[in-house]
């Protein structure tokens, strides 16, 4: 799977303080991250069984209800069935969650909030990775960094025994370094507790060095094996 480089707004990830002269992302699945809605959650309806009708024939079928009843109380929480009844119509609906994915733009929704049908296209999509934590699914706004971090160089592992793991930095974390061109390395951090995500930064020659004797590797060794290629 081809990985990517992210950051949250208003999120700071959390590292060791000796690390912090590094600027640190999350590392992701691309293939993880999808275009979504954030929606208010419970105002909208995904209509189906719509067949070959827009947006503007169901409405119209609203303004019609409107104007039999000279008031919009039946453009409520049961609008679907009124439409069905009324107007022997089989369209069916679920409830839209608070972030959404959507097979197209052209899926039609009702808005509670407007008291009228709409296209998906009306709303702004943003990246969301969705994972589960352990105890709930999260669902994170990222942004993508479109650094390259492909290269055919091979990801060393940092990992030494401490008596009764392979670890960097304590039990169950681990730490990998991969060259992605001339003074261009990739350092990723892993851990494996539940609900955590890789982290990574882009590091120089010289920062690579600093971070190696923070974690008391022998620099001239690692930078010897970083120069291998797959």
């Amino acid at each position: 799977m081809s990985k990517t480089l992210v950051s949250r707004e208003y999120s700071d990830i959390s590292v060791n303080s000796e690390l912090d002269f590094l600027e640190w992302q999350y590392l992701l699945d691309i293939d993880s991250i999808v275009k979504k809605a954030i929606l208010t959650d419970g105002a909208y309806l995904k209509i189906g069984n719509v067949e070959n009708m827009t947006v503007d024939n169901l409405n119209d079928y609203i303004n019609q209800i409107i104007e039999e009843d000279g008031n919009n109380e039946n453009v409520s929480s049961d609008v679907i069935e009124e439409l069905n009844e009324r107007f022997n119509l089989e369209l069916d609906y679920e409830v839209c969650k608070e972030i959404e994915e959507f097979p197209d733009n052209k899926t039609i929704l009702f808005d509670y909030n407007e008291g009228k049908f709409i296209y998906a296209d009306y709303f702004e999509y943003y990246d969301i990775y969705t994972f589960w934590d352990g105890s709930n699914w999260q669902n994170w706004e990222v942004q993508i960094d479109d650094e390259d971090i492909e290269s055919n160089y091979v990801r060393v592992c940092l990992d030494q025994w401490d008596g009764q793991n392979m670890v960097t930095g304590g039990i169950g974390y681990h730490a990998y370094v991969k060259k992605i061109e001339d003074d261009k390395y990739l350092i990723i951090e892993s851990s494996q507790w539940q609900g955590s995500q890789d982290i990574a930064t882009i590091a120089d020659k010289n920062e690579l060095v600093e971070y190696l004797k923070i974690y008391d590797r022998d620099v001239d060794e690692y930078l010897e094996r970083f120069e291998n290629i797959e």
